[in-house]
């Protein structure tokens, strides 16, 4: 979904890193709301953005980082694979 952050104008880019924080964010504070606590509000935060080019190509930012090549290919494969363990 579309969310724009306190005191900026657009929206933050649709993508799955922020869509699987948001749900922790929403999970957590249904949790919060049963047990009469306050809910929680949503921060994102940037882990980086990898694109595969290929079976063994790839670029990216990780924390900062410029990532290309065979590096960025298997930091996506480890990235598409944690998000799906964490689908259950």
């Amino acid at each position: 979904s579309a969310y724009i952050p306190e005191g900026e104008e657009r929206p933050l880019p649709t993508t799955a890193q922020i869509a699987m924080q948001q749900g922790e964010n929403v999970a957590q504070n249904i949790k919060n709301i049963l047990h009469g606590q306050p809910k929680e509000p949503f921060n994102y935060v940037n882990r980086g953005t990898v694109c595969s080019l290929g079976a063994n190509d790839g670029i990216g930012v990780v924390y900062g980082k410029n990532i290309v090549g065979k590096k960025a290919a298997f930091m996506k494969k480890v990235i598409d694979t944690r998000s799906i363990f964490k689908l259950g």
